[in-house]
């Protein structure tokens, strides 16, 4: 639904720059192909070692390109993204521990407010879906909801 109007806003602007990085990485990558390719070919052979390189470069990039966010994302938080917004699981009155139990530790733990705690789990990981759930001044669950 993000292109159903004519302004998508945010959302459509950060699709863009997805697509962007997808299409700058495979061209690099295809250059740096077939650029290893030609210097393995050559004549006399003092630059082979530059070519394989240059090959090897080329079938990593993309490879790094997908793989790395969910690694990175895994080594930094200890867990994996969330992958469904659970409707209904998490209900007003639950405890930490309920919550835990169900969703895991939370990606982020934010108290601006020292009574009132909030708890974020990440959808996917490079961070464009959330789920929060907010706890009240009694320490159990106030509100929680997801993009």
């Amino acid at each position: 639904m993000i292109f159903a109007t004519p302004d998508f806003g945010a959302g459509g602007c950060v699709l863009l720059v997805l697509a962007g990085v997808v299409l700058a990485t495979l061209v690099l990558s295809l250059l740096a192909f077939f650029r290893g390719i030609d210097w393995c070919r050559e004549k006399p052979p003092n630059r082979r070692w530059l070519g394989v390189l240059s090959i090897s470069v080329g079938i990593l990039l993309p490879i790094c390109t997908c793989c790395g966010p969910s690694i990175l994302f895994r080594l930094q938080h200890d867990t994996p993204p969330i992958a469904d917004v659970p409707i209904g699981l998490i209900r007003e009155g639950m405890s930490p521990g309920e919550v835990r139990a169900i969703l895991g530790p939370p990606h982020l733990i934010e108290t601006y407010h020292p009574p009132d705690v909030k708890w974020t789990y990440w959808r996917d990981a490079i961070r464009l879906g959330w789920y929060v759930v907010f706890f009240g001044e009694d320490g159990t669950v106030k509100a929680a909801h997801g993009d």
